[in-house]
């Protein structure tokens, strides 16, 4: 049962997550600040070499996790 003996988390942020029965939790991944760091490396406005890029995911917590406990 769900999420009372196990906890359910997907990744991605897709919008049927929200939806699902129960609401699933889900890592949501800022795409479009992916996609601007992407470029701007291609471009050459940001050197990728010797330095790490970061990008923040985001736990978006719905009906499919549990307390814990």
């Amino acid at each position: 049962r769900v999420p009372e003996d196990v906890s359910v988390t997907g990744f991605d942020n897709i919008a049927l997550a929200q939806y699902a029965v129960p609401a699933l939790t889900t890592v949501h991944i800022p795409r479009d600040q992916v996609g601007r760091t992407i470029c701007a490396c291609l471009m050459g406005d940001e050197a990728p070499r010797n330095r790490e890029i970061v990008i923040e995911p985001e736990l978006v917590v719905r009906q499919s996790a549990g307390r814990g406990g």
